[in-house]
């Protein structure tokens, strides 16, 4: 019954803090699409693609970029790739795992998080180069690698908050209880001060 009580627990604690975080994330969301905008802008140049991510009101905008005849004057044009980063869930539902796994101190869970949520940060910014690597440079590679992206949208979150607590969850050893049973000393027995004789004879012989 222990694992039911406390699996029942868990459950109506990640429900209440899946709650919470959906009404504070959209309050965070744009701080987070400004993070991710600048190391995917990264990769992207670095793969030679000519492709700038911009943060605009409804998410994450992607523009060709282009320049004029005289190669001097440059500009852009929009080009068919957006996020909306804004409703992201992946981040709501690790925060929310974590702050409902039983048995964690409370740095031990901070810690756990910040590790978290660092993995799907870095899995968000993979997710957007691969979507734009795909329209601009279409491979059978990319498309298969992005479409499991896409589909790891809900099993990644479960599987980096299942790796990193799994151990917490598994039942603790109980520690073995020494019991010392005293035997009862015979008088022909060797007397336990160590002096060699028996103990009638020694620690044993009535006064």
């Amino acid at each position: 019954m222990e694992w039911r009580s406390k699996l029942l627990w868990f459950i109506g604690k990640f429900v209440l803090f899946l709650i919470l975080l959906a009404l504070v994330w959209p309050f965070l969301a744009p701080g987070y699409s400004k993070l991710l905008i600048w190391p995917a802008n990264k990769l992207l140049a670095l793969g030679g693609i000519p492709i700038e991510l911009r943060l605009e009101e409804e998410g994450i905008k992607s523009y060709l970029l282009t320049k004029g005849p005289d190669l001097q004057n440059s500009g852009s044009k929009p080009f068919p790739f957006g996020m909306k980063i804004f409703g992201s869930y992946e981040i709501i539902l690790l925060i929310a795992l974590f702050l409902a796994t039983p048995g964690l101190k409370a740095l031990k869970r901070l810690g756990l998080t910040a590790a978290a949520l660092g993995t799907i940060f870095i899995y968000h910014v993979v997710d957007i180069v691969l979507g734009i690597r795909l329209l601009y440079r279409p491979s059978p590679f990319y498309s298969w690698a992005y479409m499991l992206s896409i589909f790891g949208q809900l099993w990644v979150p479960l599987l980096i908050w299942g790796l990193l607590t799994f151990r917490y969850w598994l039942p603790k050893p109980r520690t073995a209880m020494v019991t010392t049973t005293r035997r009862k000393i015979r008088p022909n027995d060797p007397c336990p001060c160590g002096s060699g004789k028996k103990y009638k004879r020694c620690c044993g012989k009535r006064s």
